[in-house]
């Protein structure tokens, strides 16, 4: 990108690099471009970026209608047991990169991989919201060292 990039994408562009810096070898610097249309991906995603964390981190992924990763954020670092996710923080990066839809995942460093029912709460609140700004929100996902569980998942079982 060239100095001529508009503000939003230089400050999306920022998000990315920096995340590559923190772990150049993990696939997750590799998602960018990588399309994720299961959530066996993301899930695969994360669990090597976070799943083995003692903090709860929160990460959304920023898709094109292509369902193209075209960003990547932390959205929230917490403690062992929650970590407060702010439709803001979502939706700021979503609406700089121009996202069409956005899946959000965590880690919960318990290994317990049910939902909470603040998982839910967020879930359903963060989804109300991308109604309003014509971005759809395609799932939620918790994960730990070896596995993930998808909400999406959950509501078609």
């Amino acid at each position: 990108m060239n100095s001529t990039t508009v503000q939003g994408v230089k400050l999306f562009s920022s998000v990315k690099i920096r995340h590559e810096e923190l772990n150049p070898s993990s696939s997750f610097s590799r998602g960018i471009g990588q399309a994720l249309s299961s959530s066996h991906l993301t899930g695969e995603l994360l669990e090597d970026l976070i799943g083995d964390s003692a903090q709860e981190f929160v990460y959304a992924f920023y898709l094109d209608c292509h369902l193209e990763v075209i960003g990547i954020a932390q959205i929230a670092l917490g403690s062992s047991t929650e970590a407060l996710v702010s439709n803001k923080a979502v939706f700021q990066h979503a609406l700089l990169c121009n996202a069409d839809n956005i899946i959000v995942g965590h880690n919960h460093p318990t290994g317990n991989l049910n939902f909470s029912n603040n998982d839910v709460r967020t879930f359903h609140r963060l989804e109300k919201a991308g109604k309003l700004l014509g971005i759809k929100v395609l799932d939620f996902l918790v994960v730990s060292d070896c596995n993930y569980h998808s909400i999406q998942e959950c509501h078609q079982a």
